[in-house]
């Protein structure tokens, strides 16, 4: 299938149509996953981060995925309202699917070189992973929606992946440290920074419309 290729001033509108579902007429009501799931869950993420395509992540993949609450966030779908007053109903976005459109979505800017396009998409699948969890029920101090914000998601992430980026930087110098100016989590130089800005910019643009759907507007 062939896929339209965009542009920075050429954005899709945001449509999570491809993994919402109706909920049923009883009340949807989400459990945490058993151990046998949650490796399989694990499993599932790291055979996504490896579809990707960028040699030399392996450990960094599974030191990031040993955080169990950030796998199970993954996974936990979101309730959202969707239509007009007289239409209005509830809809389950499933937090891994968005990760991966926005994924298939960085991957697709003019503004990346092919070789740049398989860390764009890690970076891109990353991103949203602290707003998952903090607004999921992992989280032990259970905040009113009002009070989550991107400032907060982006302080668990950068929390989240401290030790596997330190890892990845140790491990491969260059690519760690392109990674992690790509996700803004610090400088630490031996990197291109006309690549970090594109991959910067994949990554944000790419997750817009998650941000939209998970924090309160004005976050």
């Amino acid at each position: 299938m062939r896929h339209e290729r965009l542009s920075m001033n050429n954005l899709p509108e945001h449509r999570p149509a491809r993994n919402l579902r109706p909920l049923p007429a009883k009340p949807h009501v989400w459990r945490p996953p058993t151990q046998q799931e949650l490796q399989y869950q694990s499993l599932q993420l790291l055979k996504i981060l490896r579809g990707f395509k960028v040699g030399g992540l392996e450990r960094f993949f599974n030191l990031a995925l040993a955080d169990t609450g950030v796998v199970q966030a993954y996974f936990e779908p979101r309730l959202i309202n969707m239509g007009s007053d007289r239409s209005a109903g509830q809809l389950a976005v499933v937090p891994v699917n968005e990760s991966l459109r926005a994924a298939s979505q960085a991957s697709r800017f003019d503004i990346l070189p092919p070789h740049e396009r398989g860390l764009a998409k890690v970076a891109a699948f990353l991103h949203a992973a602290g707003l998952y969890f903090i607004t999921s029920s992992m989280r032990s101090d259970h905040r009113m929606q009002s009070e989550v914000s991107a400032h907060c998601a982006r302080e668990h992430n950068r929390v989240w992946l401290e030790d596997a980026l330190r890892a990845l930087r140790a491990d491969i110098p260059a690519l760690g440290a392109t990674l992690t100016a790509g996700m803004e989590m610090g400088d630490f130089g031996g990197c291109d920074p006309e690549q970090v800005a594109r991959i910067i910019t994949a990554r944000r643009l790419a997750n817009l419309g998650i941000e939209e759907l998970w924090l309160p507007s004005g976050k």
